[in-house]
């Protein structure tokens, strides 16, 4: 199966299998750069993904400490994947190209990302220096 890692915190996913509150199943840990499961939430989501519910009188094993960022406008968790600074710094020859095309410098342009998560592409793009970075916690589709 695949698993997603967070990097930051050191906790390691499902990549398919949720809780009921739709959070994503933790099935272990990252220690000195390797995935370390964690048996018994293993086989709790091969209970999830046949379609059963954890045993009788036995609480998931699921993390319930993780907190979930609260909008005001329906999501969905699969929608609300955060971009790490590697991956704008993969793109930043294409926005420096973008700058020379537009005949401004990085201050001058104006990027606008309409999806919040939880705000860190401005702080990527800033860090890249980009000064103009539209990301505000809003439903886009309303205010477009």
């Amino acid at each position: 199966s695949l698993v997603l890692v967070h990097k930051k915190s050191g906790k390691v996913y499902s990549s398919g299998e949720r809780k009921q509150d739709g959070s994503r199943l933790v099935l272990g840990k990252l220690v000195k750069g390797n995935v370390e499961l964690d048996p018994s939430a293993v086989e709790e989501m091969k209970r999830l993904e046949e379609g059963d519910s954890p045993p009788l009188g036995q609480d998931s094993v699921q993390d319930t400490t993780a907190k979930r960022p609260s909008f005001p406008y329906p999501t969905n968790p699969d929608d609300h994947c955060e971009t790490g600074l590697e991956s704008y710094k993969d793109i930043l020859p294409v926005l420096n190209e973008l700058c020379k095309s537009f005949g401004g410098d990085k201050n001058s342009m104006n990027i606008y990302d309409p999806y919040f998560c939880d705000g860190s592409v401005v702080t990527h793009l800033s860090s890249l220096g980009f000064g103009s970075v539209y990301n505000k916690k809003e439903d886009c589709y309303k205010v477009w």
